[in-house]
Order: structure tokens, then sequence, then C-alpha cells
């Protein structure tokens, strides 16, 4: 009895350290060379080197008032929150609980405890802890900062795209302008 008691413990803490997530392999992409021609940063602020301050203007007002942008905003933050969450159940969980109530007995009974007043109090906790055996723990919160980068980029692409479609739209709204002659009579 004692010796398969002992051989289930061992194949339970065995097969409880095993994950059951299959490894990810990501390629890395092989990157160009960097040169002195290709090196150069682009500033997240590029439109202004242009010195234009009605580009200024237009890219300032889009980027506060796009509705695309503030949702990509508010997804990086759902998904900071849930990486919070999963990081959060690493860790043992405490709940507790109280309760009072009165009561007093009708006077009008027959009872020799009529018009009694009755005080009951409860209080109770709780502490859990659930083990990772299976890195389900490790491997919801790898999947949540994964979320949480990849919003961060959307909301990094949506940007981009924001600014370079005002610059773009802008641009071609001052070749047309350039372009059109006033017609005379």
């Amino acid at each position: 009895m004692l010796r398969s008691t002992l051989l289930s413990l061992t194949a339970v803490l065995l097969i409880g350290g095993c994950s059951m997530a299959p490894k990810l392999e990501v390629a890395t992409p092989e990157l160009p060379q960097l040169t002195e021609q290709n090196a150069t940063a682009v500033s997240a602020t590029w439109w202004q080197q242009f010195n234009d301050p009605r580009l200024d203007a237009l890219v300032d007002e889009a980027l506060q008032r796009s509705d695309d942008l503030q949702l990509a905003v508010a997804n990086v933050a759902v998904a900071k929150a849930s990486l919070g969450l999963s990081t959060a159940e690493r860790y043992p969980s405490v709940t507790a609980a109280a309760s009072a109530y009165r009561q007093r007995t009708s006077a009008e009974s027959l009872s020799p405890f009529s018009g009694f007043i009755y005080n009951s109090f409860g209080l109770s906790t709780a502490i859990g802890y659930e083990f990772d055996f299976w890195g389900k723990f490790k491997n919801t919160e790898e999947a949540a900062w994964s979320q949480l980068v990849a919003t961060e980029a959307d909301r990094e692409t949506v940007r981009i795209s924001l600014v370079s479609g005002v610059a773009e739209l802008y641009s071609a709204q001052i070749a047309l302008m350039q372009t059109v002659t006033p017609l005379t009579e």
C-alpha cells in the first residue's frame, strides 16, 4: 500500500512538472545590413521637418480627434489590464466575508423567549492557491504579454497611418492648388 502511494505520488510530481504548451519557434528574419545611407533614424515627428505650421496643426488635430487612434489606445489599456490579471493568477487568493443581523421574536407568542432580541455576527476567511503544474498560468501570462506587444504595435501602426495620410492629403492639396490657374474671361 505504501509502495503504491509513493509510486503514485512520484508519478504525479514528475508529470506535474511537464508543460503541455508546444514550444514556439519563431524564425528570425534576415535583416539587411546597415550602411550610412540607410542608417538614418526616422523621427516620430518627421512631418515637423517641413516647418509648416498648418501641417503641424492638421496632424495635431488628427491625432487628438481620431476615433481609430483612441480605440487603439483603449485596446492597449485593455491588454495591460489583461496582463496584470494574468500575473495576479500566480499568487494566492484571499477572500473574506462578514455578516451581522439582528432578530426580535414576537412579544405576542406564548413562548418563554417572546420579545427577546438576538444578535448574530459572522466572520469568515479563505485562502487558496493553485499550483501551476501544467504551466497554465505561465502560458496565460506569456499570451497576455504577446497580446500587449501586438496591440502596442497596432496602435503605432494606426498613428503612423493617420499622420502619413494627413501629410499625403495636405501635400496633394498644395500640389492641386499650384496647378489650378484662375479662369479669366
